[in-house]
């Protein structure tokens, strides 16, 4: 008897479906896509039980006639491609010819579609791939698809299905993304008779973005666009005070297909940089538009997962672009007057922040509060206004939008720890810690990213003592130290003798600079890059030599915490991700005091 045997039909389909359908999600998501790729301009999506019960997808697209709709239940049958070479310029979301034939393999289908030109439709039930009758039928034009009891003759795919809302999210998921890869498609789902998502399909992306996430996060959206020889950057991203405690908002588009990229996501938060906090993320649509030969969408049957040509390139391109958007003062936060108290709002707040009304914690005399005044606002030097911004190694971008900083003068101190100054758009208070982390931070990764560092001999070599980890760490790693501009050498005693330190470093201890520095180099995730490494050491060093909360600043200091922020590079937060300053901009004290 041979070992090795044919599979008959059904139980090939069922291997193939599951491939495809892995949940009620899957099943959306490719028939979505068969309407968009059939010209629809609305869709339809309805679904009960979480999809396992039912799911229904209507469109107003091309329809099929009988003979098309017959063969699109077979398997690898597709109008999309013709031979191999169509895969090197696949302009369509599906191509394989497989979504139809292994959905139908594991529920019970039916099939109504019509095409614009004919007189009556046709009606098609499938049930675990076999079609069971096909009749005409009248309908309007385009194709509706209702797919129920899912799973039904596969017991043991359906049983590690999750909780039925658990799957309805899944697919409204599915749904909100599909509607941002196609903000020109009106889409409409329905979750067990409910509203879940109604988009205008006006081709909008900030009018698809309202929809999904609300009109008031998507009034303070920032604008990506960038391009660079065949590739195109545009979308929205959320300012760094309007984020999510996970990466899932971030939606990648390559040529209207929603796909996970995770190089992307990563260019992503890498152009934020410092400026969202540790654990949060942003929101974002990250529009790209490239030749089709760079793509390979043949990697996966979801043709989720996509190969892009030129990774290196596309990520930095992304990084820069998002970064460019970032430099302007519409990220700082505001506080919104409202009756009853001042609510600090900004977009949305940082996980911890306090959103409620703030009290005043002690009384605070006017002296205390106000500087001398300035006999006339002080300007930038010549030459010192908004500039370019310029990463090392890379080429420049646009001017930063820094108007609210370049008219700011300091007029107050509010203990313990806020700058207040006015400026050409309203009140700006600032947090004198933060900023003045944020200056120190720019000047020490200045400092750090020469080629070569500059050192400071000290005049009494410091033994700095370390933990047995410390002391293997240090040891594994003397070469960077030296490269960062730390002459160093082990005792054998688990002890570390320092006799050079970076010249601009002086002001931290000695064995404070080594222990954060050992702590970010043995820290979890594997061995640091340098950039990484000196990124961490800066933020460190600029937390432990910034001015501690509670210190009076001076006029004179004031002025210079200013100055500091219009020439940093980010100055809208500290190295960790906190706002360095709030604005009440002069709309909002008008509407205060009733002068509107």
């Amino acid at each position: 008897m041979p070992r090795i045997i044919l599979l008959d039909e059904a139980t090939a389909n069922q291997i193939a479906a599951g491939e495809v359908v892995e949940r009620p999600a899957s099943v959306v998501k490719e028939l979505v896509e068969n309407s968009l790729d059939a010209g629809a301009t609305r869709v339809g999506v309805e679904i009960r039980g979480g999809g396992l019960d039912e799911i229904r997808v209507v469109d107003n697209g091309c329809g099929m006639d009988e003979t098309d709709s017959v063969t699109a239940f077979q398997r690898h049958a597709t109008s999309k491609i013709s031979s191999i070479s169509d895969l090197e310029e696949i302009s369509s979301l599906g191509f394989r010819g497989e979504a139809l034939p292994s959905i139908a393999a594991v529920s019970r289908t039916v099939l109504v579609t019509r095409p614009p030109e004919a007189f009556s439709g046709t009606r098609l039930e499938v049930q675990g791939g076999r079609i069971l009758s096909s009749s005409p039928a009248g309908c309007p034009p385009g194709t509706s698809i209702t797919v129920k009891e899912l799973f039904f003759n596969t017991p043991a795919r359906l049983k590690h299905m999750k909780s039925k809302s658990a799957e309805a999210g899944q697919v409204s998921d599915v749904v909100l993304r599909l509607a941002l890869a196609r903000p020109g498609v009106s889409f409409r789902l329905l979750i067990d008779g409910r509203a879940g998502l109604n988009t205008p399909g006006n081709g909008v992306l900030l009018d698809a973005v309202a929809a999904v996430y609300g009109s008031g996060i998507a009034g303070g959206m920032l604008i990506l666009e960038n391009a660079e020889e065949n590739i195109t950057v545009g979308g929205l991203i959320s300012p760094p005070s309007v984020s999510r405690s996970s990466k899932r908002h971030i939606t990648v588009i390559i040529n209207g297909r929603y796909v996970t990229n995770h190089l992307v996501g990563a260019a992503v938060l890498e152009g934020y940089g410092t400026l969202m906090p540790r654990g949060r993320f942003p929101l974002a649509v990250v529009v790209l538009n490239m030749d089709p030969r760079l793509l390979d969408i043949n990697v996966h049957p979801s043709k989720m997962v996509v190969r892009v040509t030129g990774e290196d390139r596309l990520f930095n391109l992304v990084r820069r672009t998002v970064a460019a958007a970032l430099r302007t003062d519409r990220i700082i936060p505001a506080f919104t007057l409202a009756p009853g108290g001042e609510k600090y709002t900004g977009g949305g707040l940082p996980a911890g922040s306090h959103d409620g009304p703030i009290q005043r914690e002690e009384s605070v005399s006017e002296a205390v509060l106000r500087y001398p005044a300035p006999a006339a606002v002080e300007k930038p030097p010549s030459g010192e206004g908004p500039g370019t911004f310029s990463a090392p190694g890379e080429g420049s971008l646009e001017a930063r939008d820094n108007s609210l900083l370049d008219t700011a003068y300091p007029i107050g101190f509010l203990p313990p720890a806020y700058i207040l100054a006015g400026s050409g758009k309203g009140l700006l208070v600032i947090d004198q810690h933060a900023a003045h982390e944020r200056i120190l931070y720019e000047k020490f990764l200045a400092l750090l990213n020469r080629n070569r560092v500059e050192s400071q001999i000290l005049l009494v070599p410091a033994v700095v003592q370390l933990s047995p980890r410390e002391y293997q760490t240090a040891e594994e790693n003397l070469e960077l130290l030296a490269s960062l501009g730390i002459n160093a050498s082990g005792l054998g005693d688990g002890s570390l003798l320092v006799r050079e330190i970076p010249a601009g470093l002086s002001e931290i201890p000695v064995e404070e600079l080594v222990r954060d520095l050992l702590e970010s180099l043995a820290g979890p995730g594997g061995p640091l890059s340098r950039e990484e490494t000196i990124k961490k050491m800066s933020a460190s060093a600029a937390c432990r030599a910034a001015v501690k909360s509670g210190t009076r600043s001076s006029p004179e200091e004031a002025w210079a915490v200013i100055k500091g922020l219009r020439e940093a590079d980010v100055p809208y937060a500290c190295p960790h991700g906190r706002p360095t300053m709030v604005s009440i901009t002069e709309q909002e004290l008008k509407a205060r005091f009733k002068r509107t």
